[in-house]
């Protein structure tokens, strides 16, 4: 007996596929889902079982989520299907459903994996009645679905230059260091200089990052240029491959430092290092719903200066 997906298939699991898609790994999916990364990936296992097609390659070791040409042609559907299933839902008024209202907040993968687990776990609590839905992505997509109305709020490293939006402190900062494997012999006495470091290969984050423009604005003001440099996205990726031994990374304090309690990194004391940066909260004025304003608020500390 042939089973009919339709009647087997659910809308969370769709809805799980398609946040997977659009994420880098299960634990940023789950981030956006509020849901474990374990969780995630049986939802994905689940749906490539009704459907009788892998939708996910896998394979020994990769943390990274890659789709197969049928999880391609999904992702694409469910793009259209899903806010379209949406609209409706809103249409139909109280119906049925989960109809909470929902805010939409996007950051970067430094600050999901720093502060928002907490924040998003309180808010969550104290504030059942909203549906806080989180994309994750880099500052160039964040700004501009702000602009596009896809985002209610955005959590960026270091205020945009944008007179169109407006945007405070979150009260967070965060230290870009060097960090290298304990126990390397390096160059000199005492502090490094950044120039004694270029014959080691540097793990960057990638172009475009806001990360990578802090890096790349101290470097010039210390008369050094990046060449050689390797590019890797994910912060936890840049660790590994130090604990590898292929390089030298530069990452946020916060991804490291139980890695440098352990002894197992070391933080390079470096001229011109840390980079010390702060998270700003931005918004487009005048479009905030009550709900966005209430989580806008619930973020901000209390007192700090707006921007616009």
């Amino acid at each position: 007996m042939v089973t009919n997906p339709r009647t087997t298939v659910t809308l969370h699991q769709l809805e799980v596929f398609l946040a997977a898609a659009h994420s880098a790994t299960f634990r940023e999916a789950g981030l956006q889902l509020g849901l474990a990364p374990p969780t995630v990936s049986q939802h994905l296992r689940a749906l490539e079982r009704a459907l009788a097609v892998r939708l996910i390659q896998r394979s020994p070791g990769r943390r990274e989520i890659r789709l197969t040409a049928a999880g391609e042609l999904l992702a694409k559907s469910c793009e259209t299907a899903l806010p379209a299933l949406d609209e409706a839902f809103r249409g139909l008024g109280g119906s049925g459903g989960d109809h909470r209202p929902a805010v939409r907040l996007g950051c970067g993968i430094a600050f999901s994996a720093g502060a928002l687990p907490a924040f998003y776990s309180v808010l969550q609590a104290a504030h059942t009645e909203i549906d806080l839905k989180v994309t994750i992505s880099q500052r160039a997509n964040l700004v501009h679905d702000l602009h596009q109305e896809r985002l209610d709020l955005a959590v960026l490293l270091e205020a945009a230059d944008d007179a169109q939006l407006e945007q405070q402190r979150l009260g967070l900062s965060t230290d870009i260091v060097l960090v290298g494997r304990s126990g390397a012999a390096r160059q000199g006495n005492g502090r490094l200089t950044l120039a004694q470091l270029t014959h080691e290969t540097l793990l960057l984050p990638p172009r475009g990052t806001m990360h990578r423009t802090l890096l790349e604005q101290r470097a010039a003001e210390l008369g050094v240029e990046l060449h050689g440099a390797s590019e890797i996205n994910l912060p936890d990726a840049r660790i590994q491959a130090v604990l590898a031994g292929l390089g030298i990374a530069a990452v946020g304090y916060d991804f490291v430092a139980a890695t440098v309690g352990r002894g197992d990194l070391v933080v390079l004391d470096v001229q011109g290092f840390p980079i010390h940066s702060e998270w700003y909260l931005a918004w487009r004025a005048g479009h905030l719903s009550d709900d966005a304003s209430l989580v806008r608020d619930y973020l901000l500390p209390r007192g700090s200066d707006r921007r616009a």
